[in-house]
């Protein structure tokens, strides 16, 4: 919950990096927290999340978790608000995604 997550930071609030990486380690179902969100359609806690700079500079920078985030926008058929905060917070235009398009990661094997 949002409330445990923001007791976590307090407590983590030194080492940023470490709880960034716990919120984009995969799960044994191979999805992550920030994933989990987007299941959950949870736009409160994604905001919250994307608000680390370490997490959306990973967003941004890293082409599998961005593809990643893409492919849950669309599997978990999310909602309009939730598509656009994430369009909008990780600047996704047509390049972008012609660019996420073009990139082979292949989708979890227990979803597809």
């Amino acid at each position: 919950s949002l409330n445990v997550l923001r007791e976590i930071a307090a407590k983590t609030e030194h080492d940023t990096t470490w709880l960034a990486a716990q919120i984009l380690r995969s799960d044994a179902h191979n999805i992550n927290p920030l994933e989990r969100c987007l299941l959950k359609n949870d736009l409160e806690l994604l905001t919250y999340l994307m608000q680390m700079s370490e997490v959306k500079q990973k967003c941004v920078q890293d082409m599998k978790l961005k593809w990643r985030i893409v492919f849950w926008l669309n599997k978990a058929q999310c909602d309009e608000r939730i598509i656009k905060f994430m369009h909008s917070t990780l600047n996704f235009d047509a390049k972008n995604l012609s660019d996420l398009i073009a990139f082979s990661y292949p989708a979890p094997s227990d979803l597809s």
